[in-house]
């Protein structure tokens, strides 16, 4: 614990020391482009609270659909994978192949199907996601029956 305390306030000393210097600067040039800090501060404030919460907002929107769709669809189908040999061949040899596929390389063709809105982008996120979910349920469910 006091080497994470020392770590801390080391940086801390560190930040202050480079605000100060800044404030300095700033106060000794006075130009246009070397705004003190507090002004630096007060700015990104109001641009945070007008434009970057709006924009987080739908990010963890989109995030938060993606990874709900992929769980829904993800985990029955881990599961079904996981109690039943049948559906295991069958599937997971659809899932072993997609897996290694870079996502990103789909997203023109998804936006193709979907369009350039919303649901392209929380696709894009599922099609991240979906494959991780079944293949850890899958292979837990796998692990479990067996040893019973």
């Amino acid at each position: 614990m006091k080497g994470i305390s020392h770590t801390l306030l080391s940086y801390l000393t560190a930040a202050v020391f480079l605000l100060a210097i800044w404030w300095g600067l700033a106060l000794l040039l006075e130009l246009p482009i070397v705004p003190t800090p507090d002004k630096v501060f007060v700015r990104l404030t109001n641009v945070f609270a007008r434009d970057i919460l709006e924009h987080a907002a739908y990010s963890l929107w989109r995030i938060a659909a993606g990874l709900g769709l992929a769980v829904c669809i993800g985990y029955p189908l881990g599961v079904i994978m996981g109690y039943f040999r049948q559906a295991d061949r069958f599937l997971s040899l659809v899932v072993y192949l997609t897996y290694p596929i870079p996502k990103i390389a789909l997203l023109p063709i998804l936006m193709l199907l979907a369009g350039v809105g919303e649901l392209s982008k929380i696709l894009m996120i599922f099609l991240i996601i979906v494959s991780i979910v079944v293949v850890s349920n899958t292979i837990k469910l796998t692990v479990f029956n067996r040893a019973s």
